[in-house]
């Protein structure tokens, strides 16, 4: 078994340098500069027809109010999402996708769609099932972790 974690081990840690490597060569190419945590956010944005408020921007992207506020300003700049004064609570702010957002997401979501199919076309369907699982179970280790680490610094 511990050949096997070693195998493991190293495979999680090139794909994640590949995936930091990747983000690097996005950001490098892009003109707005954009972070994976950029286009996310506007994917997010984009899946409400009518907007949506900071708040949640933060909680999905799991950073703090200012920091989806920083990002909010950056993809305005850019002309990816406009904000506009909730007409219920004048003290929030509602965030909608621009057409040129609209067409940024679409990229993203396709991208998004590439790599989901480069990773399993080739799997049966209890491969797939088996590679689903192993990702939730990555996925919440990692959530694990970051709990942990909170609980700690406390």
């Amino acid at each position: 078994m511990t050949d096997y974690n070693s195998k493991l081990n190293a495979v999680l840690t090139e794909v994640y340098h590949n995936a930091l490597l990747a983000e690097e060569t996005k950001r490098k190419y892009s003109s707005g500069n954009f972070t994976f945590r950029d286009r996310n956010a506007v994917t997010f944005i984009m899946g409400f027809r009518n907007g949506t408020n900071i708040s949640s921007v933060a909680d999905y992207l799991k950073i703090s109010r200012p920091s989806a506020t920083m990002t909010i300003k950056k993809l305005e700049k850019n002309g990816l999402v406009e904000r506009k004064v909730d007409p219920s609570n004048h003290r929030n702010a509602i965030v909608k996708v621009t057409r040129k957002g609209r067409i940024y997401a679409r990229y993203q979501q396709n991208y998004s769609e590439e790599m989901a199919k480069a990773l399993s076309e080739d799997l049966s369907p209890e491969e797939r099932d088996a590679l689903y699982e192993g990702l939730c179970k990555l996925n919440q280790f990692f959530s694990d972790t970051i709990k942990e680490s909170n609980m700690k610094h406390k």
